[in-house]
């Protein structure tokens, strides 16, 4: 991302108000740093499911902008017709998640509401799982992010504080939530829309989803290029989704012609 002097000037006049815009406490929980995902975790997979129902986005203003966002960053305007949750569970098909077949649909259709519901490509969500956690509900990091979308515990503890306050309850149990595949995407997705709010740009967002918020902004007020490349590999994987799921729409297409 280009940044004109200008810009950048801004950036070093506003960086306190930038840090301290989300709230103190859970700005400063959520700028740990998202590492590599690493298989593993003690806890059996739980048969118990959780309910998949209307969740509204309680820390998202602009639902559009964060959907106007997510088509640029994959080129797939209009998209929400095209994929539906057959293709999410075929996506989920060629992965190992550790879960029940009950589960695994459950998961599907989580997938595909929630990003409808906060306006993110579905594409773009299971390409961001995949690369945080291999789509292995059982992951945990060297740097302690769990499951799915490799939440940190602290981040996603001030989240569901910051929905309380907001009237919506979380059921949380400490890290051991995190393991719930449904509440594990709600509060990822939730993290992700507050990023893509907070500095304007999907590929910027992804970045401050690896690195942290805290050191992005400190990065963008110093001018410094961002490392982009966990945003790139994001970014290409789902439009390798998005085709794939095109180009068997259209052979589906062909044979029921």
């Amino acid at each position: 991302m280009v940044h004109s002097w200008a810009g950048c000037l801004k950036g070093l006049i506003t960086r306190k108000n930038v840090l301290l815009s989300f709230g103190g406490v859970a700005l400063l929980a959520m700028g740990l740093y998202h590492g590599g995902a690493v298989i593993g975790g003690e806890l059996a997979p739980s048969t118990e499911l959780t309910e998949v129902t209307p969740f509204p986005p309680v820390v998202v203003a602009d639902v559009e902008a964060v959907r106007e966002s997510s088509e640029q960053a994959i080129g797939a305007s209009g998209e929400y017709q095209a994929v539906d949750i057959g293709t999410v569970h075929q996506w989920l098909a060629d992965y190992r998640t550790g879960l029940t077949l009950p589960q695994k649909r459950q998961l599907a259709e989580s997938l595909y509401y929630e990003s409808q519901r906060y306006g993110f490509q579905p594409a773009l969500v299971m390409a961001l799982i995949a690369t945080e956690s291999s789509v292995f509900n059982w992951s945990r990091s060297e740097q302690g992010a769990v499951g799915l979308m490799q939440l940190s515990p602290t981040t996603a503890e001030a989240m569901v504080r910051e929905w309380s306050a907001s009237g919506v309850r979380v059921r949380w149990s400490g890290e051991e939530t995190l393991f719930d595949p449904v509440i594990n995407l709600r509060l990822g997705l939730g993290y992700l829309s507050q990023l893509v709010q907070q500095f304007g740009d999907m590929k910027t967002a992804l970045t401050a989803y690896n690195y942290g918020p805290t050191r992005v902004s400190e990065w963008l007020a110093e001018c410094r290029t961002l490392p982009v490349s966990y945003a790139n590999r994001v970014i290409s994987l789902s439009k390798e989704l998005r085709d794939q799921s095109q180009v068997e729409e259209s052979a589906l297409g062909n044979q029921q012609a």
